[in-house]
C-alpha cells in the first residue's frame, strides 16, 4: 500500500503481517553482522508486498543501512537491467567523491555501461576506458558483467549496509533476473539484503520464469503474503476511517475482498467520495455492493477526478507504468500550471506518486491502476498516443536516443498503424545492440524479433532483413538455443537464395555449416558438410575472410567425422590463408589439429 494524503483518512500505519515482519527484521539484524541475506515476497497483486518492503526499509534506514530500490517495468520500453540500472544509479550515481573512487576499480567499469551518462557526468579523468563486453564470447562477458556487478555491491556494502528491493519481479527481464541468481549466490559474507517482490499467479503462468524465481528462492527464503486475517482487516479499516468499523461491513469487505488491502482500500475510497461524509456506522449499516473487480473499483474512483486528470493519466498509463513530465506536458498541451493541478489531484489519490530520478517522474501507485486506464483508452486513440509520445521522447532525448531506445521502439512499434515502420524497425535494432552491448541477450532477442516481424510485412526484399535474421541467428545459437539460432539462419538463407547474393548466401552456408557440426543436441555432420562445401562454391578465392572460416569449420568437421585425408588437405589451405592474413591465433589451432 501506498502512502495517502486524503484528508478523509487518517495518517496509514502498518497494519498486521507481524510474523512475517519478525522474520524480516532477524534477516535485517544479520546482515547487519555481516551475513548476506535474500528474502522473495510473493502473493496477489494489491496483497502488501511492497508495502512489507517499505517498512523494512524504513527500519533499516533507522539502523543505519542504505536502502536502494528498483522497479521493474513490464517490457513496455524498458532497456535490459532496468531494476539494476536504479541500482546502481542511486547506489554511486550520487555518491560522495570518495566512495566514487571505487569505480576506478577495472571491474566497476563493467557496471558503469548499465547507467547512461554515469560516466561523462562524473567528467572525462573520473573512469578508464569501458571494456567491449561484446568482445568476449557471450558467456565470459555475461559472467564478467555480473562478477562486477556483485563485487561493486560488495565493496559499497563495506561503508554501509544495504538493502536492495526489487519490487515486481514477475516484469523484470531475463537478463535482471539471471543477475539477481548470481548475485543472491554471492551475499554470504556481505553485508547485504535484497528483498523481491513478485506475483505468484503471473510467475506461475510462465514455465520458463517459474523455474528461474524457484532457482533464486532456493538461495535464500520465500515468504508468501495472503489476505488480511478478520482482526488484521478490523484494525486496517478503523486505522483508515478513524473509527471502528460495524460487523456488516467488516463481512462484507471480507467476502468481496478476501482481505487484499489494495482491494479494501480502493472500496472503502470510493464509498467516501460518494458519500461525502464519513460515518463508520453509517457505512456498517449502508446496503452496498462491492464491485465484483478491482478495475471496477478504480473507474469509480476516476469518476471523482476532474476531465483533465483522468485525460492526464490516459496520456501517462500509454506512457507507460512510469513516465515523464515534460513528455506528458508535450503531450497533453496542457499549460504547467493546469498539468501540475491534474497531477497534484491524481497524487492526493493516491493513483500516483512522484519519483524523483533526475527529470520528475510519475508513477503509477499499482499496475492494476495503470492497467485499468491503458484499457479503457480506445484502441484508435492509443495508437495515436504512441506516435506523439515516440516523437516526443526523440526530442526529449536527442543527445542520448541510445540509453533510451527500447522505449522509443515500444511506441512506435505500439502506433505502426498510423505512423512509421520504419522507425520502429530501426530503433528495434538500435534497441537490440544497445542490450548486446551489456550481455542482455534476451532483451536483444526480443527487440530483434520485433524488428524482424515487421520487416515480414514492410521490407520484404531488403538485405538488411536477411543480416538482422543472420545477426539473430547468431546471437540465439551462441547465447540462448540452439535450435532457434539454426531455424534463424535456414530462414535468412530461404530468403536469400532468391537473390544474386553470392557473398550473403556464403556467410548463411556458413553459418549454418558451423551450427550443425558442432557438438550439440541438433548436430548433423555430414549436413553440415553439405552446407560448406555449397558455401565453397560461392566464395571468390580473394575473399580471404571468409576462405579461412571455410577451411576452419571443415577442419574440426572433418576430423570430428574422421574423415581423416580431406581433413589434412582443408587445414593445409587454412593454414596458408591464417599465414597470409597474419593470424597467429587461428594459425597455432589449426596447426595443432594436424599433429
Amino acid at each position: 500500500m501506498r502512502e495517502h494524503s486524503d484528508p478523509q483518512f487518517s495518517s496509514p500505519v502498518f497494519v498486521g503481517r507481524e510474523p512475517e515482519a519478525v522474520e524480516l527484521r532477524q534477516g535485517l539484524a544479520n546482515v547487519l553482522a555481516g551475513t548476506g541475506r535474500l528474502f522473495l515476497i510473493s502473493g496477489e497483486p494489491g496483497i502488501g508486498k511492497t508495502r512489507l518492503a517499505e517498512e523494512l526499509g524504513k527500519e533499516a534506514r533507522g539502523r543505519g543501512a542504505r536502502v536502494l530500490w528498483g522497479r521493474c517495468w513490464d517490457g513496455e520500453g524498458a532497456p535490459a537491467f532496468w531494476p539494476w540500472t536504479q541500482i546502481f544509479r542511486a547506489a554511486v550515481g550520487n555518491t560522495n567523491a570518495d566512495r566514487f573512487d571505487l569505480l576506478t576499480d577495472t571491474d566497476a567499469t563493467h557496471v558503469v555501461s548499465l547507467v547512461p551518462g554515469l560516466a561523462s557526468s562524473r567528467g572525462s579523468s573520473a573512469l578508464p576506458p569501458l571494456r567491449v563486453l561484446a568482445s568476449a564470447e557471450p558467456a565470459e562477458a555475461r559472467f564478467r558483467l555480473f562478477d562486477s556487478a556483485a563485487r561493486l555491491l560488495k565493496e559499497i556494502a563495506n561503508t554501509a549496509p544495504l538493502v536492495i528491493v526489487l519490487d515486481d519481479l514477475q516484469q523484470a527481464d531475463q537478463s535482471s533476473l539471471l543477475m539477481l541468481r548470481f548475485i543472491a549466490r554471492e551475499l554470504k559474507e556481505a553485508s547485504i539484503l535484497i528483498l523481491g517482490t513478485f506475483r505468484e499467479a503471473e510467475v506461475r503462468a510462465s514455465p520458463a520464469l517459474s523455474r528461474l524465481i524457484s532457482e533464486i528462492a532456493g538461495e535464500g527464503r520465500q515468504i508468501v503474503l495472503g489476505g488480511f486475517s478478520q482482526s488484521e482487516l478490523a484494525a486496517f479499516v478503523e486505522q483508515r476511517l478513524g473509527s471502528a468499523p460495524g460487523a456488516s461491513l467488516l463481512a462484507a469487505l471480507m467476502q468481496s475482498t478476501a482481505g487484499n488491502p489494495l482491494f479494501v482500500d480502493s472500496v472503502l475510497r470510493m464509498l467516501i467520495a460518494e458519500r461525502k461524509e464519513l460515518n463508520g456506522e453509517l457505512l456498517s449499516s449502508r446496503d452496498f455492493k462491492v464491485p465484483d473487480a478491482v478495475a471496477e473499483t478504480v473507474r469509480r474512483r476516476l469518476s471523482f477526478l476532474s476531465e483533465s486528470a483522468r485525460a492526464i493519466l490516459s496520456i501517462g498509463a500509454v506512457c507507460g507504468q512510469e513516465f515523464e513530465f515534460d513528455c506528458l506536458r508535450e503531450v497533453s498541451g496542457i499549460t504547467g500550471e493546469a498539468l501540475i493541478t491534474a497531477l497534484d489531484e491524481a497524487l492526493r489519490d493516491g493513483l500516483l506518486y512522484s519519483v524523483l530520478a533526475g527529470n520528475l517522474r510519475y508513477r503509477f501507485a499499482h499496475n492494476l491502476i495503470r492497467a485499468t486506464i491503458y484499457g479503457d483508452v480506445p484502441a484508435a486513440k492509443r495508437i495515436e498516443l504512441h506516435w506523439q509520445i515516440a516523437q516526443t521522447l526523440e526530442r526529449i532525448h536527442q543527445a542520448d536516443l541510445t540509453a533510451h531506445s527500447a522505449e522509443i521502439a515500444h511506441h512506435y512499434l505500439g502506433s505502426v498503424a498510423v505512423g512509421s515502420p520504419a522507425k520502429a524497425i530501426n530503433y528495434s535494432i538500435q534497441a537490440g545492440e544497445a542490450a548486446l552491448e551489456v550481455s542482455a541477450y534476451e532483451e536483444a532477442r526480443h527487440q530483434w524479433q520485433a524488428a524482424v516481424a515487421l520487416m515480414e510485412r514492410y521490407e520484404t526484399n531488403s538485405s538488411r532483413r536477411i543480416d538482422l535474421l543472420y545477426k539473430l541467428g547468431k546471437l540465439t545459437y551462441e547465447a540462448i538455443d540452439f535450435a532457434e539460432g539454426i531455424a534463424c539462419f535456414e530462414h535468412a538463407l530461404n530468403l536469400c537464395r532468391q537473390r544474386s547474393d553470392n557473398r550473403r548466401n556464403a556467410i548463411l552456408l556458413l553459418a549454418l555449416g558451423r551450427a550443425k557440426t558442432r557438438w550439440t543436441p541438433q548436430a548433423n555432420i555430414g549436413n553440415g558438410l553439405n552446407h560448406y562445401r555449397a558455401a565453397e562454391a560461392l566464395i571468390d578465392r580473394n575473399q580471404l575472410d571468409l576462405l579461412g572460416e571455410l577451411y576452419h569449420g571443415r577442419t574440426l568437421a572433418d576430423f570430428d567425422a574422421m574423415l581423416i585425408d580431406e581433413g589434412l588437405d582443408v587445414s593445409a589451405q587454412a593454414l596458408k590463408i591464417y599465414q597470409k592474413v597474419g593470424d597467429k591465433c587461428l594459425w597455432t589451432v589449426i596447426a595443432a589439429h594436424r599433429a
